[in-house]
């Protein structure tokens, strides 16, 4: 990730307009299909490390990273689903996923 100070400007404004992206344009569009993604993030200077490339000032995150941050989210809520299908049910089986 971005190695800057958590209360650096530059963090904060990076993170800031990243997010603004993903929920303006990345969040419609992404379907798990392996792609990478470029964030916006309005930098003009190379972080490596962080996959952000001066000329684009974009970030490149793999699906694998976008899908990380929505696994743990669907699973809970999957679970909560399973919850109440069998609380609605007890005795019938549930299989959800």
């Amino acid at each position: 990730m971005l190695k800057l100070p958590p209360s650096s400007k530059i963090a904060a404004r990076t993170y800031a307009k990243g997010i603004l992206d993903f929920d303006s344009r990345i969040k419609h569009a992404f379907s798990g299909d392996g792609s990478t993604w470029a964030f916006k993030v309005g930098l003009s200077a190379d972080y490596p490390d962080a996959g952000i490339d001066r000329e684009s000032g974009c970030m490149a995150v793999t699906n694998e990273a976008m899908l990380s941050c929505y696994d743990p989210v669907m699973n809970q809520v999957i679970g909560l689903i399973r919850d109440q299908l069998a609380n609605a049910h007890p005795k019938a089986q549930v299989k959800v996923r």
